[in-house]
Parts: structure tokens; C-alpha cells; sequence
């Protein structure tokens, strides 16, 4: 039961892009050159190899710190591509994030999503991926500000006031997550910035969803031993929008058993998606209305599973 708003873009993003269209539109590649399934290393490296002429424009991205450099270059007197490269702080900390080609006024990016180093999704819109806002001067700790961050969206969702394709929207738009993107001395930015990545990514099947809040995951538990249950759902969601079945199910049991057995999209998607015998999940859909009989979830879930 994916309920989610296909055309959310998170609104730093959507600023980022507007002013990346009038910066570097002219670095856009005549024929593109790289596709999907490329090393994006080894393209850089020939091209740095070759002594290929080239140039950088950076634009700020939304997060302090984080700036995207393009380095242009030019064979036979025409641009080949712009390589996208991460940067925090430091130029010594670059990430190669993948490929800006295609004519001026039709560019689109293709990225490494998930870090190693070959391309794999292709996108008019620009998106770090996560592991790109992972240095080692990033404050870490068991602060509690990104736990609050969590409490309130997870309560907003289990409060079910608002429609599904809502939720999020408003998460986008949570004060903690702008000052996290405004504030480089914030602890756990990279926990945040992985949350960022994963709302503007939620509805695409790729599975650097699923990757980004297993990052979450493990780091929360290091940090503040032990797990929030809205990223085990958000994990369980990410998983089955990419068939991810088994690791689904998993997060889904340790949601309900161990963190939190009253969470009202975890018991949603257990009765849909891995209930199998007919009066057992009726059983289990009784509890639920009978629980939250005014939750947005739960009455759609009674609509889809009516006879």
C-alpha cells in the first residue's frame, strides 16, 4: 500500500534547480556519452588521462557546505559532458555523483545512486545521493534534535489526520530538516540529509531508498542504541517498492514486535501484504478499525480489502 504523492519535490530542491538551469545550461553535452550501467571513474579518470581541457562552474545545492562542481570538457571543440561532483567542505572530499548531459534546454542527469562508482538512474532533476553527505567533520552523537525530527512526523502519521499523499509534504517541510540543511555545526546532518534524500526519492523504484534508511538504521542504532519505528516503515516501504519481499517482512517484524506494535501503517501493511489466510486478516483489520476508526490509512484499507 504505497500512498504516496508522485509529484512531491522537496522545496530546496526545487529552489536548487531553478537557479542550476541558468548556471550551467550551457554545459550540457551536444551527443550524450555516458548511459546507465557506465563507470563514471573510469570515464573522469580518461578524461583527466587524456589532458582534456576543461572547466568548473559550482552551484550552492541547499545544504551549507555541500556544492555541486561541473567540470565541462571539450573534445573537437564541442561539450562532451558535464562529470556532477559532490563536495563538502573540501575539495579533498569530492564525490564523482554522475553525469550531466543532453542539448542545452533538454539536459538530464545520469547518477550513481548508490555509490559505486557505475551510473544508474537517469533524472531531469538533479539529486544528491545520500552517501555524498557523509564526511568525517559532520557532528555525530545521540543528540536528540533528528530523534524529535522523527517523533513528530512518525506522530503525524499515526495521528492519520491528513491524507496519506500528504505526509510527505509535510515532512519535507519540518523546521528541523531546514536547519539541518542551514546549519553545517548540526548534529547528525548526515542522518538528516539521508531522510532528505529518501522523501525526494520515495516514490521511485531504485533501491537507494531501500540503502539510505538502511544507513539510518545501523547509524541510529551506533548512536543512540536503539531504532525509531518510523525508519523500520519507511524501511519496509522502500523495500517493497522494490520487490525487496523477504527484507520487507523483516523490517515489518522487528516494527511490530520490537519498536512500536501499535504502528498504524506497519499493521496496514502487514494485513495487505503478508496476511494470507482470509479470516486471519479480518481478524487482524477488526483490531485495527476498531483501534484508529478514524485514521486516513485505515479507512482506505477498509475500501480496498470490502468484498
Amino acid at each position: 500500500m504505497r500512498m504516496r504523492d508522485t509529484q512531491a519535490l522537496p522545496v530546496l530542491m526545487i529552489a536548487c534547480w531553478l537557479g542550476l538551469v541558468g548556471a550551467i545550461g550551457s554545459l550540457a553535452a551536444q551527443q550524450p556519452e555516458l548511459n546507465e550501467g557506465d563507470n563514471v571513474h573510469d570515464y573522469f579518470a580518461r578524461l583527466l588521462t587524456a589532458g582534456t581541457e576543461s572547466r568548473y562552474d559550482t552551484v550552492y545545492y541547499g545544504w551549507a557546505g555541500l556544492e555541486t562542481t561541473y567540470n565541462s570538457t571539450n573534445v573537437s571543440d564541442r561539450n562532451i559532458a558535464a562529470v556532477v561532483i559532490a563536495m563538502y567542505n573540501r575539495r579533498d572530499a569530492a564525490a564523482i555523483a554522475g553525469v550531466l548531459q543532453g542539448q542545452a534546454g533538454s539536459a538530464y542527469y545520469v547518477l550513481d545512486l548508490d555509490g559505486d562508482r557505475v551510473l544508474d538512474y537517469t533524472t531531469p532533476q538533479l539529486i544528491l545521493p545520500y552517501w555524498t553527505l557523509q564526511g568525517a567533520d559532520i557532528p555525530r552523537g545521540d543528540d536528540r534534535a533528528f530523534w524529535v525530527f522523527l517523533d513528530e512526523v512518525y506522530a503525524m502519521m499515526q495521528q492519520g489526520a491528513v491524507h496519506p499523499s500528504e505526509y510527505i509534504r509535510a515532512s519535507q517541510a519540518h523546521p528541523l530538516l531546514y536547519q539541518a540543511a542551514a546549519d553545517q555545526n548540526m548534529v547528525n546532518r548526515d542522518l538528516f540529509f539521508a531522510m532528505f534524500f529518501y522523501l525526494a526519492m520515495a516514490n521511485v523504484r531504485h533501491t537507494s531508498t531501500f540503502d539510505a534508511m538502511e544507513f539510518v538504521r545501523s547509524q541510529m542504532f551506533e548512536r543512540y542504541g536503539e531504532l525509531h519505528p518510523i525508519v523500520l516503515q519507511y524501511q519496509a516501504e522502500a523495500a517493497m517498492t522494490n520487490n525487496l519481499w523477504r527484507e520487507a517482512s523483516v523490517s515489518l517484524q522487528i516494527l511490530l514486535e520490537a519498536s512500536d506494535p501499535n504502528s498504524v501503517l506497519g499493521r496496514a501493511y502487514d494485513i495487505q501484504y503478508f496476511t494470507e489466510d482470509p479470516d486471519e486478516r479480518q481478524a487482524k483489520l477488526a483490531e485495527l478499525v476498531a483501534d484508529h476508526p478514524d485514521h486516513r490509512v485505515v479507512t482506505l484499507l477498509v475500501e480496498r480489502l470490502s468484498p
